[in-house]
């Protein structure tokens, strides 16, 4: 009894410290949380140049907030949701959308910092996103589709300040090639079927047909520097290479990077006054010197530096990063690791924000978090969970949380298709095995792919009317469905089938999981990570 107590002890100071900040002489630890509960919001905010900073909760509302997290105004808008709000020209800019994935009202809104409406102008039906807001006040944004199956060019599209609201002008690129902004406001353009990203322009709109260089794969590999700096990655068949150009189009500088170095499809750029970072293929952290492309430091192999989210540079020789695994670390100016911090509770973090001071800014959950070297600012997080006492324990976890995600997806597809009614006229009968779950043992052949061994099903439920049922049986299931589906006949008749999954592996700890998925002809790895909170989450899904 002695013994097992001392083992649960050190297991327990293990996690303890596995989720800890960092040590006594981190530079940042946790400052503040913000809302203590409700509201929940959205994840995209800015800050502006006086620290305060530009948060919208779910239902669409706007706060501005002071960094005592003393709220100074709010402001409600028509639509709920928010994409790329910036601050400029001593206002806040961005969309407000009634739906993320098939927006049908889309405005521009742009708020002074006080709260007062400038102006706002209806964009109609078109997909857009990159705001870039130019010092004249020009507001360029990206077309990138259309939606509600209302045809719309496709280009940049600008809108002036004298508009006040009520036209906007349109320009449309030559060569069926796409043209836009990307978050950071860096201009790029690829092809129609976005495969091969294809050029890079200046930021002047005016040169658009004077510069263009085959880049590489990655939209997220091309920043601009200073005196119009133009840093980009390359793809070739054995080696990649990063560049930088001027202005003109004229080659400065070229690193080479080969083998287990190469950049990994999901590399980050990040460029500040004197340095250009990337992440490679071989789990480093590159800093180049930006003005002669010199190799200023290499960091240690990390596998979660394969495939950062975001590159975050401090202005004062630290670099922070956001791993996959909502894990954010921090690098000194030699590239050595000093601090890092994994989030409570569960799923991505947005993208880091840094205020004049410093201080840094993430939104996970919907709730805001602040990391600061204020030590008269400090909130310690909760205590992590107990993890799984063992292998079993964690499949039920797994099992529990596919279930509520696959009934989200459910929802959601048939939010979709109330919306866009049977629109298609190759819409086929729905299938006896809509909405059936099935839980199954994966098989693993030796080329790397899965199959599912359904004729051994370990549980099947049936999703109809908004209630979850276990059935001993797919026959049984799809029995039930048909005798319901006899009965209130849908108005849609568009579905894939049913779903399956299944767990491929648990890792030791039981924090980490595989799972394999299937709905209709979707086929998905999810990669999943249980956090502090307790919580399962997907951070990292790939189609097969």
């Amino acid at each position: 009894m002695i013994r097992y107590l001392a083992i649960s002890v050190i297991i327990l100071m293990f996690t303890i410290g596995l989720f800890a900040q960092t040590s006594e002489n981190a530079p940042y630890h946790l400052g503040w949380i913000w809302p203590d509960s409700l509201p929940k919001l959205q994840d995209e905010f800015a800050i502006g140049d006086n620290g305060y900073l530009f948060v919208f909760d779910e239902s669409g509302t706007l706060y501005c907030l002071d960094d005592s997290e003393i709220i100074l105004w709010t402001a409600s808008f028509e639509h709920r949701f928010v994409r790329s709000p910036v601050l400029a020209n001593e206002a806040v800019y961005f969309l407000n959308v009634n739906d993320l994935y098939r927006a049908d009202k889309i405005d521009l809104v742009v708020i002074e910092l006080d709260g007062k409406l400038r102006w706002k102008l209806n964009l109609g039906k078109a997909y857009y996103e990159n705001i870039h807001v130019s010092p004249s006040g020009d507001v360029y944004m990206l077309a990138t589709a259309s939606y509600s199956l209302t045809e719309v060019h496709t280009g940049i599209y600008r809108v002036t300040p004298e508009c006040d609201g009520h036209y906007y002008d349109q320009s449309t690129v030559p060569d069926g090639e796409l043209i836009g902004f990307n978050s950071d406001g860096n201009l790029i353009f690829w092809d129609e079927i976005f495969v091969e990203r294809k050029a890079i322009v200046s930021p002047d709109i005016e040169r658009i047909e004077d510069c263009r260089i085959n880049i590489g794969y990655s939209p997220r590999s091309l920043k601009f520097g200073v005196d119009e700096i133009i840093y980009c990655t390359k793809g070739e068949k054995d080696k990649d290479h990063l560049m930088a150009f001027n202005s003109d189009c004229d080659l400065i500088w070229k690193y080479t990077f080969e083998d287990e170095e190469l950049i990994y499809f999901r590399n980050t750029m990040a460029v500040d006054n004197h340095n250009v970072y990337i992440n490679t293929g071989d789990g480093s952290i590159y800093a180049f010197n930006n003005s002669d492309g010199s190799l200023r430091w290499k960091s240690d192999r990390d596998s979660d530096f394969k495939s950062l989210e975001y590159l975050v540079p401090s202005g004062d020789g630290l670099l922070f990063t956001v791993g996959p695994k909502a894990i954010l670390s921090a690098l000194d100016s030699i590239g050595n690791i000093i601090w890092n911090h994994t989030m409570y509770g569960s799923g991505e973090i947005s993208e880091p924000r840094l205020s004049p001071e410093g201080d840094l800014f993430v939104i996970q959950a919907g709730r805001l978090f602040k990391f600061t070297g204020d030590s008269t600012q400090i909130t310690q997080q909760p205590k992590p969970v107990p993890l799984p006492a063992d292998k079993n324990e964690a499949e039920q976890e797994i099992i529990s949380f596919m279930l509520d995600f696959i009934v989200d997806e459910i929802q959601q597809l048939e939010s979709y298709l109330d919306t866009v009614g049977n629109y298609s006229k190759d819409s086929k009968p729905t299938p006896p095995d809509d909405n059936i779950i099935i839980y199954c043992p994966v098989i693993q052949f030796g080329d790397g792919t899965y199959i599912f061994d359904d004729h051994n099903a370990l549980s099947i439920w049936l999703y109809i009317e908004d209630t979850l049922k276990a059935s001993g049986n797919r026959h049984d299931a799809i029995k039930e469905f048909m005798r319901r589906l006899a009965k209130n006949p849908p108005e849609v008749f568009w579905r894939p089938g049913r779903y399956e999954f299944g767990i491929v592996s648990i890792d030791d700890s039981y924090q980490t999981a595989e799972v394999y998925y299937q709905y209709g002809p979707e086929v998905w790895h999810k990669f999943m990570r249980r956090s502090p909170s307790g919580k399962w989450w997907v951070f990292d899904r790939n189609y097969k």
